[in-house]
C-alpha cells in the first residue's frame, strides 16, 4: 500500500497564513516554506526591524505607532516613508506614502490608521537603487539572483520611485509594470554584499524553503527594507523570474519548494524521535 501525506503549498494571506504551518506542524504534516514563527515575526515590520538591528543589520531609522501623533519624534531626515506595520504585498503603499514635512506626516498617519489600525511604520526614505535577492533552501541557502528595480521609464510622469500596491497589482495604473533587471556581472562586489546581507537576514529570522529580501542603497550603504518569507510565486511574479534567471522552469521551481518542504518535515520528525528516545 502506498501512503500519501498531504502537502500544503500556500501563499501568504496576512495573519491567517501564520497559523496554517503551526496546525500542520502539530500533526507532523508537510507545508511549504516558512514556519509560523518566522511568518509572524516578518509580518510585523516593526518587530522585524528591531530584530535585524539587534543582529547589526542596517535598516532605515524610524518608529512605529498605533495612534495619531500630535508631535512626531525628532531626529529623522525627511522625506519619510510610511506604510502599514502588519500588511504584505505592498498593501497600503501608495502615492501618500512619501511625506516631506511634519504636518504632512501627522495628517497622513491619521488617514492611514483608519484602514490599517494594527499600526503604521515610519522610516527615512532611502533614495538610492532598490534591490531584491531571492533564496531557496532550509539552511544552506541557494541564491537565485540579484535584481534591481528600474524606475527610469516613470521619470517625468510624477510617479514616485518606490513599489506601490498599484505598481504591483493594478494593470490599469500608470505605475504598473516596473522593470526588474538583473544586476550586471560587472557589479560583482555589490552583488556579494547584497547576497551576504540577504543570507544573514534569512539565517537570523529562521527562513526556510524560499524567501526574498528587499534592500535599498544610500551613500554606498545598504539598508534592508523588508524580508519576505513565502513571497508570491504565481507564474508572473518576481520570485519566479529570479528562479528562471537561476535556470529553474516554473514547474522545477515549484518542485524544488515541495522537495524542501518534505526535507524539512523529515528533519523535524528525526528531531522529535531523537527527543523521545532521549538522544541529544
Amino acid at each position: 500500500m502506498i501512503k500519501i501525506k498531504l502537502l500544503l503549498i500556500y501563499q501568504r494571506e496576512g495573519w491567517l497564513s501564520c497559523f496554517k504551518p503551526s496546525i500542520l506542524h502539530h500533526h507532523n504534516g508537510h507545508y511549504s516554506g516558512n514556519s509560523s514563527e518566522t511568518l509572524e515575526k516578518c509580518l510585523n515590520k516593526a518587530t522585524t526591524k528591531k530584530f535585524l538591528q539587534s543582529k547589526n543589520i542596517k535598516v532605515p531609522q524610524g518608529f512605529a505607532t498605533k495612534k495619531p501623533l500630535l508631535k512626531p519624534p525628532k531626529g529623522l531626515d525627511y522625506p519619510l516613508f510610511i506604510k502599514p506595520c502588519c500588511e504584505d504585498g505592498s498593501l497600503g503603499i501608495d502615492c501618500d506614502s512619501l511625506v516631506e514635512s511634519e504636518g504632512e506626516l501627522i495628517s497622513k498617519i491619521e488617514a492611514k490608521l483608519l484602514n490599517h489600525p494594527a499600526g503604521i511604520i515610519v522610516e527615512e526614505f532611502i533614495p538610492g537603487k532598490e534591490f531584491n535577492v531571492g533564496f531557496l533552501g532550509n539552511t544552506n541557502y541557494e541564491v537565485l539572483s540579484v535584481s534591481y528595480l528600474d524606475y527610469s521609464k516613470h521619470m517625468g510622469m510624477g510617479i514616485h520611485p518606490f513599489l506601490s500596491y498599484s505598481a504591483k497589482w493594478d494593470s490599469d495604473s500608470l505605475e504598473f509594470g516596473i522593470n526588474f533587471k538583473e544586476l550586471p556581472t560587472s557589479e560583482r562586489d555589490l552583488r556579494e554584499k547584497i547576497i551576504g546581507i540577504g543570507y544573514k537576514c534569512g539565517a537570523a529570522l529562521g527562513c526556510k524553503g524560499y524567501f526574498r529580501v528587499d534592500i535599498r542603497e544610500r551613500n554606498g550603504e545598504l539598508y534592508v527594507l523588508d524580508v519576505n518569507p513565502n513571497p508570491d510565486i504565481n507564474i508572473d511574479s518576481g520570485f519566479v523570474r529570479q528562479g528562471k534567471a537561476a535556470g529553474y522552469s516554473y514547474i522545477d521551481l515549484l518542485k524544488k519548494i515541495i522537495d524542501l518542504a518534505i526535507e524539512e518535515s523529515a528533519e523535524r520528525s528525526r528531531y522529535y524521535e531523537a527527543q523521545c528516545l532521549g538522544v541529544h
